[in-house]
């Protein structure tokens, strides 16, 4: 197997253990004119490759450094709309 088919292999695997975990909103793809599987994919790609060019030694405390930012992201956006909402319906 060739560089290129292994790579393209892992990152149809990433895309897909992502895809396999519950987001946790309720987002339709489809109605959002998106393809699921397109943006899964992209995702990974890009994952991959930011992680591929580090050294082997630096992947894993930069993968949980960006999860983390992306979990507290995520949690500020729900805050946010949260507060939005409520505010919606108070009014």
């Amino acid at each position: 197997m060739d560089e290129t088919t292994e790579k393209n292999q892992a990152i149809k695997e990433i895309a897909k253990l992502a895809r396999d975990a519950e987001l946790a909103i309720d987002f339709d793809f489809q109605k959002a004119g998106m393809n699921k599987d397109e943006i899964y994919t992209a995702m990974a790609k890009n994952v991959f490759e930011q992680l591929d060019n580090l050294p082997e030694n630096q992947r894993a405390a930069v993968a949980m450094a960006s999860m983390s930012k992306l979990l507290v992201e995520n949690f500020c956006l729900g805050y946010t709309l949260k507060q939005e909402l409520d505010k919606q319906t108070n009014e």
